[in-house]
């Protein structure tokens, strides 16, 4: 996982995160040849509440390399993965 970050506060109680993600095996796949597994892009945003609270706001997309061609644990030879996307609303309260 080589990864690119950056934070930002545009305000006071804010901050946005922007993290970019380019995913690979340590070798080649046996099937496909490919160290390659895909490129993610993360946009959190996290507003702080108070000292005990904040809510963090998150979306991600995942772009798969074309046809990607798993032969490690977990993956069969010649699957294919689609893109993935998902988001998240998240309560962090500090007791």
């Amino acid at each position: 996982d080589l990864a690119g970050k950056l934070a930002i506060q545009p305000m006071a109680k804010t901050t946005v995160k922007v993290d970019f993600h380019h995913f690979q095996r340590a070798e080649e796949s046996v099937v496909g040849g490919n160290k390659t597994l895909g490129q993610e892009i993360d946009l959190t945003i996290i507003y702080k509440y108070s000292a005990n609270m904040k809510m963090v706001a998150g979306y991600s997309r995942f772009f798969a390399r074309d046809k990607f061609a798993g032969g490690g644990v977990g993956f069969t030879a010649g699957e294919v993965y689609d893109d993935a996307q998902w988001a998240y609303l998240m309560m962090d309260m500090k007791f």
